[in-house]
């Protein structure tokens, strides 16, 4: 009996810190290139913004190796177009969000192209959609950390926030 009451305070605490976190996947990159010399971009930008978003305060953000694993088992790969497709795969990943994205060559430069799908709601989130522009190869994966940022502060913002919590919001350059 003196152990039930500390008990159920345990309890009652993990389930309103498991409310108040985001699960996150991010799905590889669309490469949209004439030249196949890019197409390490596909996995490299999702891991590096799972490596920038795992740091944070009430976001769980899934191994792209565990969503990979799954669409393998599922046995076909579809276009990211097909939200309901999409919907199933983040039920099936208990997952709130994807970030889905493409880079894009244009001449010399470069356009990185990222947003924010619902699974709940089965579709892109409004105004979640942000376009960097790089002007080179090599810029591209320092812009991750600014996308990382944007798209921490989209998912906060619509995540249940614990009593006291505090969102910073995201400034260009800041």
């Amino acid at each position: 009996m003196r152990l039930a009451l500390p008990l159920l305070a345990l309890s009652v605490l993990l389930v309103s810190c498991a409310r108040h976190t985001s699960t996150v996947c991010v799905l590889d990159y669309q490469i949209i290139s004439a030249e196949d010399d890019y197409r390490f971009l596909s996995r490299a930008i999702p891991e590096f913004l799972t490596s920038e978003l795992a740091g944070s305060q009430r976001l769980y953000v899934r191994d792209p190796q565990d969503v990979d694993r799954l669409m393998n088992d599922l046995e076909q790969r579809w276009t990211l177009r097909d939200h309901t497709r999409l919907k199933n795969l983040g039920r099936r990943l208990n997952a709130d969000y994807f970030i889905l994205g493409s880079v894009t060559r244009l001449g010399e430069r470069f356009v990185i192209e990222s947003r924010l799908f619902s699974v709940k709601r089965g579709h892109v989130v409004p105004g979640t959609a942000m376009r960097e522009t790089c002007d080179s190869e090599r810029e591209i994966l320092t812009q991750v950390r600014s996308v990382a940022e944007r798209m921490r502060f989209q998912i906060l913002a619509r995540t249940p926030q614990p009593p006291g919590a505090v969102i910073t919001p995201y400034t260009q350059g800041g």
